[in-house]
């Protein structure tokens, strides 16, 4: 698969996903193509990601630092901040890569980092197939990191999420004027859409905030409706200049 397979995939998917629409919305998939476009063609990426999830009167934070260099080197952590502080890292120096064991395993808070190798079989992972490996280990498994990191699959399933697509016209955040996407959200392809979901994209098609919306509850077991609002502020630079001291492998527990 040649590295414009996925963006060709992606640009099919959302045409089908959304149906017909009218110009407004065909000019929203074209945003969103042009963006998953610049991320696919990125060599290397830094940055952050800030995750802030609120509900009612509570809220939690992530920080994600991330960088990676194409193909194999890799570099995510994420720190929680809370009362309650956690560390989730991967990071693969090309050769090897680690990473926290899965809390869904028996005795995962006592158990080492897992290690694999990049080249397995005859298979050599790329910074994609690291990240997929790894993802069920960290704290927050967002679009944003999906967008950037770029694999076909992650991707699919977000445009199954977008059960509408519309271009809302621009919008001033901070002291940057983004062009805003946003629509009907819903967990995955076949199910209800109850929330919504918002994108915020640079005028070079650069993502800087993506937001989802949804209530839970209102169910026999639980009457009271929440809304629970999810903000994902991102600071990432395409093809921006990598610490290669990040990219070592990691084999103690943080």
């Amino acid at each position: 698969m040649d590295r414009k397979t996925p963006l060709v995939i992606m640009i099919a998917l959302l045409t089908v996903s959304v149906g017909a629409q009218e110009s407004a919305k065909v000019s929203a998939s074209g945003l969103v193509s042009r963006m998953l476009g610049r991320y696919s063609a990125a060599s290397s990426m830094t940055g952050t990601i800030r995750f802030t999830q609120s509900a009612q009167r509570n809220s939690v934070t992530i920080e994600t630092t991330l960088q990676y260099e194409k193909p194999s080197k890799l570099y995510i952590r994420q720190q929680l901040r809370s009362s309650e502080p956690m560390t989730w890292l991967v990071v693969s120096d090309g050769t090897q890569f680690s990473y926290n064991t899965p809390e869904n395993l028996p005795g995962a808070a006592n158990l080492p980092r897992l290690v694999e190798q990049v080249k397995q079989n005859d298979v050599t992972l790329d910074t994609r197939g690291i990240y997929k490996a790894a993802a069920s280990s960290i704290g927050d498994r967002s679009a944003p990191l999906d967008i950037v990191i770029g694999d076909p699959d992650d991707l699919k399933g977000l445009t199954f999420q977008w059960a509408t697509l519309e271009y809302r016209g621009q919008v001033l955040v901070g002291d940057e004027r983004l062009d805003l996407i946003a629509g009907r959200w819903r967990p995955y392809g076949t199910a209800p859409a109850h929330g919504t979901y918002e994108m915020y994209l640079t005028p070079s098609g650069e993502l800087r905030r993506y937001v989802v919306v949804e209530t839970v509850g209102a169910g026999p077991e639980n009457p009271t409706v929440i809304e629970v609002r999810s903000v994902w502020d991102v600071n990432l630079k395409i093809d921006g200049k990598v610490d290669p001291a990040l990219f070592k492998v990691v084999r103690q527990p943080q």
